[in-house]
């Protein structure tokens, strides 16, 4: 599959653009072999989000894992998986500190599953 280019992603209207070029940023450096990291001020919440959906998209790309798959895959990392005790251990609480409005404004494929966020402080 093409990958878009930055200035078809520039042109896109709405709220998406800016993940639409994280995932194309991802795309490029694996397709290159590259590092690439991720990482916001506190490195759990959301880092933990961006990392777990590009693990789902890897999964897709390389291993032929269905897209709703794949998605439920990231899911299940953001409940199950390491992020979670990562956040325990910067704030003392097992959740995601994303206000139950600041989750209704993340693209779907950068939202924490629900029962995994609170209010608090990242």
């Amino acid at each position: 599959t093409p990958l878009p280019t930055p200035a078809g992603l520039a042109a896109t209207p709405g709220p998406g653009p800016d993940v639409d070029l994280l995932q194309l940023a991802e795309q490029l450096t694996h397709a290159l072999r590259g590092v690439r990291l991720t990482s916001c001020k506190s490195a759990k919440d959301r880092t933990a989000m961006a990392v777990t959906a590009e693990q789902a998209a890897q999964l897709a790309a390389d291993w032929g894992v269905p897209p709703g798959d794949a998605a439920a895959l990231a899911e299940r990392m953001r409940r199950d998986g390491v992020r979670l005790d990562n956040a325990r251990k910067n704030t003392g609480r097992s959740a995601y500190a994303f206000s139950r409005l600041q989750r209704q404004w993340l693209p779907e494929r950068l939202a924490p599953p629900e029962g995994t966020f609170a209010r608090g402080r990242s």
